[in-house]
């Protein structure tokens, strides 16, 4: 089977109110089908707002697969009723294990709940969706969740094709799971186990390496099994025109071979309870493992100990006085404040090593959320071990932020730990950070980029079989001191045995090269050093920069800030970096069994813009490099444009905001937009800079370019500026941020503090020049996954991870009545912005009132340069800021070639 998560994947959401079209079975008689649930009617709920989109939508069920094999049962025709239950009935002539509800194409999947029924018997079992996790109030397990009563909640997916929803029936639709006898357990001796299935005719596949059978695959039991070792039997019973049973799994511990286990003990959220397989997979290695724990979901260390170590909790005291001598106890950081989180993590580790002194205390490295919100991904983390920490760009810098801020952590634990063995970091965030590169890269066999939802956020926050095994292969390494490949079987994930080798050699990889796991060896033979997949020089917007060593299997450490990099501080490399202009990077490779190699760096200045490029005309004085705000060691700087003979009266101000992607650019680019006014006598102009993303993220921008106009406004008298004429126009991102500008300048949450603080930032009307208005739907297609890396900075994470921003980031975020006049201009062929968005944009703000207007140049591709355009924005600003009485032709105009 191509993908894993047999059981848990594929899904049978919907069913609909009115008609529906019943699929067409096969000819040949199906078996018989006596006592076993067969599907014939639906009862679902539409999200709020989108009933329509389950028009078309298909109930479906399956004895293939949970991903293959699907046969249509029932079609919704008809709109179903809003905010209450409606039902679907049809004609079910046979079991289907696997049911789903199937979306039509472009409806985003939007369904708040669906039951499935076999008569009056409700089939509710194993869940699984497609993998939409928007975040956790939109992803397909809401679909299922009964305390949901007002249906508030809905499937919301992140591309508008492809959605199911659905149930797994386990085996009211198959030949009854098989049954081991005697079960799974130690024993002191050779033994002989029976399978059976109570479902007359079936016919039972098993393995003995851990992997899951199928109706072909596997042997065909007949005899009992002779087991005189550690045996891991995963066993299913089959029968024609049924798909297979759910897996009866379990391990034998047979004589002299099963050893000794360890006993361990667990506290955290749900991402502990997450490793509740351990056990598990360390009995499949011959090892009798004690696994004990206490979670509560979405706890962190202090409310553990707050509201239940030291409450008097009946189950805390049961849990704990239970316990027998530990070898291992492992805590859940997630505190981002380190000072608290070690204050709580010290009592816990002093409670378990009063009672057990030769404890071995560990830091379960968790992974960060799916959205990559917290505050290590934000760069929100000091860290002793740099001078200064930045915000993570992508999954794999998000890893090793995480574990920068678990390793400052065990430092500061360390300093007052009093017990025998202080306490050590699970590299699991490592290993987690890897198996996204992995997959891009295919180095999991059958496997790929695309699956890295269904291994680590599986129902939008929770790993998936597959991730689960990767942490428990990682944690077994760490415990054990052996490599997990081959000893922990791929039970419980649906793998095949070339991809279960593949993540048990990944944790091994991670575990024997991480020191503090207390495994690493110290060699003679130096490392060769990091080389840096682009060499040293200049560039101009954010790159990604790769590293490698002619020393196969080595690992890195890096900086961003100019401090030196060791085995022991910095960033640990998981896959690459994101270079802002202007830095250097510092790395350093090590290796276990080897030396490490020197530390090397690679400096790429930024790119500076070209000054003087245009022509400034005689009549114009230019005042380059006012500061009109701070932000942070960065001033906010402005150029100024203004007729050299004064006027009487005060002027009004034209503000040019630059584009290049937020990513680059500069104020220079309004040397060519402006000096045109300012000759004219007219004018006053400014040409501004703001931070770039790879200073910092959204709203950085908008609150720069406000500080900007409120800094104009401030020094209005002594530049002789009116105040109340201030208009703004932009490229591209410019476009965006004068729209953005024009649309929010009365909303005080989207101020900043920079520049001339109680000033108002209103402008008198915005000129957007190919500006994206949705960056929502920015990338060709909603909710695309590869969004370019200009948005991915800007957010600071992809748009599917960071819609909330997104939105909040979009000019048709604010539309309203009161909006001041819009000018929008965009070309037929833009290729980097689509006209869409300029068409989108001018059709809502016509609908709200706004006095908007739309010139579409024919043929123009991202960038105006057609004078009649020109012309017409001159004019533009003419009838808005002087009160000239002027019509704006909103006529096409035809583009001309450059030049």
């Amino acid at each position: 089977m191509r993908r894993f998560c047999c059981d848990a994947l594929a899904f049978c959401l919907i069913c609909v109110l009115m008609k529906t079209v019943s699929a067409a079975e096969p000819a040949k008689a199906p078996p018989p089908f006596a006592g076993r649930a067969i599907c014939d009617r639906v009862r679902f709920v539409p999200a709020k707002g989108y009933e329509g989109d389950m028009v078309g939508g298909k109930i479906a069920g399956s004895n293939v697969s949970a991903t293959e094999g699907y046969a249509t049962l029932a079609e919704i025709t008809e709109v179903p009723k809003t905010g209450q239950w409606n039902e679907l009935s049809f004609h079910g002539n046979r079991p289907y294990r696997w049911l789903r509800y199937e979306a039509p194409p472009g409806a985003w999947g939007h369904i708040s709940k669906i039951e499935f029924y076999a008569g009056k018997r409700r089939l509710n079992f194993k869940n699984f969706g497609s993998i939409s996790c928007k975040d956790v109030a939109h992803g397909w397990p809401r679909v299922f969740d009964g305390k949901d009563q007002k249906f508030n909640l809905f499937l919301d997916g992140e591309q508008p094709d492809g959605l199911f929803v659905g149930t797994d029936t386990l085996d009211v639709a198959t030949a009854a799971m098989p049954t081991l006898d005697p079960p799974p357990g130690s024993f002191s001796g050779p033994l002989r186990v029976t399978l059976a299935s109570r479902t007359p005719g079936a016919v039972i596949r098993y393995t003995l390496d851990g992997t899951l059978p199928s109706s072909t695959t596997g042997s065909v039991y007949h005899d009992p099994i002779e087991i005189d070792d550690v045996t891991t039997i995963v066993a299913v019973a089959c029968l024609e025109g049924f798909a297979p049973s759910p897996p009866a799994e379990g391990t034998y511990l047979a004589g002299p071979h099963a050893k000794p286990g360890l006993k361990s003990f667990h506290i955290g959220n749900s991402l502990t309870q997450s490793t509740n397989r351990f056990a598990d997979y360390a009995k499949c290695a011959g090892y009798n493992h004690d696994y004990r724990r206490f979670v509560r979901p979405g706890i962190w260390t202090y409310r553990l100990w707050e509201d239940w170590a030291t409450t008097g909790d009946e189950e805390w005291k049961t849990t704990f006085g239970g316990l027998e001598p530990l070898d291992h106890f492992t805590v859940q950081p997630r505190d981002p404040d380190i000072a608290h989180e070690a204050k709580y993590d010290l009592l816990f580790f002093d409670l378990v090593r009063q009672k057990f002194p030769d404890v071995q205390p560990w830091f379960y490295g968790e992974w960060t959320s799916r959205a990559r919100e917290r505050d290590w991904d934000r760069g929100r983390v000091p860290s002793a071990q740099m001078k200064e920490v930045f915000p993570a760009l992508t999954w794999e810098e998000s890893a090793s932020a995480m574990f920068l801020y678990l390793e400052d952590l065990r430092e500061r634990v360390i300093e007052t730990y009093q017990g025998k063995k202080p306490p050590r970091v699970l590299p699991t965030t490592l290993a987690v950070g890897w198996i996204k590169p992995w997959l891009d890269q295919g180095k999991i066999p059958g496997l790929s980029g695309k699956d890295f939802d269904e291994v680590m956020f599986f129902d939008c926050v929770h790993p998936g079989p597959v991730g689960a095994m990767l942490v428990d292969a990682t944690w077994f390494g760490a415990f054990y001191g052996q490599s997990p490949e081959g000893r922990v079987l791929p039970v419980h994930t649906g793998l095949n045995a070339e991809q279960a080798a593949a993540i048990s050699r990944l944790a091994w990889d991670v575990v024997q090269n991480y020191p503090d796991c207390g495994m690493y060896d110290e060699g003679s033979v130096p490392v060769a050093a990091p080389e840096f997949s682009l060499s040293p020089a200049p560039i101009g917007a954010i790159t990604r920069v790769t590293l490698n060593s002619k020393t196969p299997g080595a690992w890195f450490r890096y900086t961003l800030d100019g401090t030196t990099p060791t085995r022991t501080r910095g960033y640990v490399y998981c896959g690459t970096i994101s270079v802002r202009p202007g830095m250097t990077v510092k790395a350093m490779a090590y290796k276990s069994g080897m030396a490490d190699s020197a530390a090397v760096e690679a400096t790429y200045p930024a790119i500076q813009p070209i000054t003087q490029r245009f022509k400034i005309p005689e009549n114009v004085v230019v005042e380059r490099n006012i500061q009109y705000g701070q932000a942070g060691p960065d001033p906010l700087l402005l150029d100024l444009l203004h007729p050299a003979k004064p006027s009487a009266k005060p002027r009004p101000v034209i503000v040019y905001v630059h584009g290049g992607g937020w990513n680059s650019g500069d104020k220079e680019a309004g040397m060519r937009r402006l000096p045109e006014y300012a000759a004219t006598g007219e004018y006053v102009c400014a040409t501004i800079n703001y931070r770039l993303s790879f200073q910092a993220a959204w709203p950085a921008q908008l609150h720069d370019c406000k500080a900007a106009i409120r800094w104009l406004r401030a020094h209005a008298k002594e530049l002789n500026i009116d105040p109340d004429k201030i208009g703004v126009m932009g490229d591209s991102a410019g476009g965006h941020l004068s729209s953005m500008l024009a649309l929010t300048g009365e909303r005080p949450e989207l101020e900043g503090t920079s520049g001339s603080p109680g000033r108002s930032s209103r402008v008198t009307c915005a000129a957007d020049f190919c500006g994206p208005s949705d960056l929502v739907t920015f990338t060709a297609g909603r909710r695309k996954k590869n969004d370019p890396e200009m948005m991915v900075a800007l957010l600071g994470g992809p748009t599917l991870e960071r819609e909330d921003v997104a939105r909040a980031a979009s000019p048709m975020t604010y539309i309203s009545s009161s909006a001041p006049p819009l000018l929008i201009l965009h070309g037929t062929n833009d290729q980097s912005v689509p006209l869409y968005q300029a068409e989108t944009f001018y059709a809502a703000l016509k609908k709200a009132g706004v006095d908007a207007r739309f010139i579409k140049i024919v043929g123009g591709t991202h960038g105006i340069r057609e004078p009649d355009v020109i012309e017409r924005v001159h004019t533009f600003f003419d009838k808005y800021l002087r009160g000239v009485d002027a019509e704006i032709s909103e006529a096409e105009v035809q583009s001309k070639p450059a030049g």
